[in-house]
C-alpha cells in the first residue's frame, strides 16, 4: 500500500525501489497472492513514467500470475482490483474494445451484492469505464458513469477519486465544446487534489484551467501557468530523475546477480578434482558475459515543478 501511495503521489523512484524489494520478498517466500499484487502495482506505477510498454508486462504477469490463486470471498477485491488495473492498461494502450471488456467483467465482479468493497473499487470502475465510453464516442453513456463515479467518491470522502472523476468528465465536456463545464469540473477536481497534495492531477488539471482561460483571461491564465510549472519541476526535476536513474539501475543489477547465480549453480554437491578447472573457466565466462556497461534511462521525462500544498496525507490502497 505505501508503494501505491508513494507512486500516486509522484514519488516514483521511492515507490519502485519499495515495491521491487516487496516483490524480492514475496517471491522469495513464495506467496503468489502477494507477488500478483506486487507485479500490478509495479506495472501501476510506471504508468506515472508514461512508461507503458513496462506496465502493460508487468500487469500482464500479474493477471496470468492471479489465475491460478483461489481466492476467498473476502480477498476477491485484489483480483478485481487487478481487473480494473488491466482495463485502465488497455485504456492507455488504446485498445478500447478489450478495455470495454475487462472493465464489463469488474463491473460484473464488483456489483455483485456478496462483494465488500474495501476501497473505492466500484466508483473507480465506473469512472474508467466513462473514459472508455467517451473514447468509444458514447458520450452520453460516459457522463452517466461519470456522474455516478463523483457521487460515489464523495460519499466515500474518497479526494484521489474525486479529483481524478472531476478531471476525467471535464475532458468528456471539453470534446463536446462546453467552457463552463470544464472550468466548473475542474476547479472541483483541483480543489480535492490540493487537499492531499495529488501532485500528478494537480498537474493535469491545471493545465487544462490554463488552456481554458488562454486568450480570455490573462490573469487567470498565467495563475495556472504557474501551478503547472511548480508541479512539473516537482514531479519530473533533474534530483527525481537522478533518484530514479539509481533505483532502475540498482534494479537491472540485482536482476543481473540474480540470473548469474542461478547459471552458475551446480546441478550436485560433488564435483570431480580433476574437472574443476573446466568448470571454473565455463563460470568466469558466463559472469564475463553477464557483465554490460551502466545503462541510461530510456524514460523521455518532462521538466516540471513543485508546489507547497497546504494538505493533509491519504493513504490510497
Amino acid at each position: 500500500c505505501q508503494g501505491i501511495f508513494l507512486a500516486f503521489h509522484g514519488n516514483s523512484p521511492e515507490a519502485l525501489a519499495l515495491l521491487y524489494k516487496a516483490l524480492r520478498i514475496a517471491e522469495e517466500s513464495k506467496l503468489t497472492f502477494e507477488t500478483a499484487n506486487c507485479l500490478s502495482s509495479i506495472g501501476v506505477s510506471y504508468w506515472f513514467l508514461n512508461d507503458f510498454t513496462k506496465s502493460h508486462d508487468f500487469i500482464n504477469r500479474a493477471i496470468k500470475l492471479d489465475e491460478t490463486v483461489q481466492h476467498t470471498p473476502k480477498d476477491i477485491y485484489w483480483r478485481i482490483l487487478i481487473q480494473v488495473w488491466s482495463g485502465i492498461d488497455n485504456i492507455r494502450l488504446n485498445k478500447l474494445d478489450s478495455a470495454n471488456i475487462i472493465l464489463k467483467k469488474a463491473y460484473d465482479n464488483a456489483f455483485n451484492p456478496e462483494f465488500t468493497d474495501l476501497y473505492s473499487i466500484r466508483p473507480t470502475i465506473l469512472m474508467f469505464s466513462g473514459e472508455v465510453q467517451s473514447k468509444l464516442g458514447n458520450k452520453e453513456s460516459a457522463f452517466s458513469y461519470l456522474h455516478q463515479s463523483i457521487a460515489y467518491f464523495i460519499k466515500n470522502k474518497d479526494a484521489i477519486g474525486a479529483a481524478d472523476a472531476c478531471n476525467n468528465i471535464a475532458k468528456v465536456f471539453k470534446d463536446v465544446n462546453q467552457r463552463d463545464s470544464v472550468i466548473y469540473y475542474s476547479k472541483l477536481g483541483l480543489d480535492a487534489a490540493l487537499k492531499i497534495d495529488y501532485k500528478p492531477t494537480i498537474l493535469r488539471i491545471s493545465k487544462m484551467l490554463a488552456e481554458q482561460y488562454e486568450g480570455t483571461d490573462t490573469k487567470q491564465a498565467n495563475y495556472y501557468w504557474k501551478i503547472v510549472l511548480a508541479m512539473n519541476d516537482s514531479l519530473y526535476g533533474a534530483p527525481k530523475i537522478q533518484e530514479l536513474q539509481k533505483t532502475l539501475f540498482e534494479e537491472q543489477r540485482r536482476q543481473q546477480l540474480a540470473r548469474f547465480t542461478n547459471k552458475t549453480r551446480e546441478p550436485t554437491q560433488t564435483i570431480r578434482f580433476w574437472c574443476w578447472p573446466r568448470c571454473a573457466l565455463s563460470h568466469w565466462f558466463v559472469f564475463v558475459s553477464q557483465q554490460s556497461p551502466e545503462t541510461k534511462s530510456k524514460y523521455k521525462i518532462a521538466k516540471y515543478p513543485r508546489r507547497t500544498s497546504k494538505s493533509t496525507n491519504r493513504t490510497r490502497k
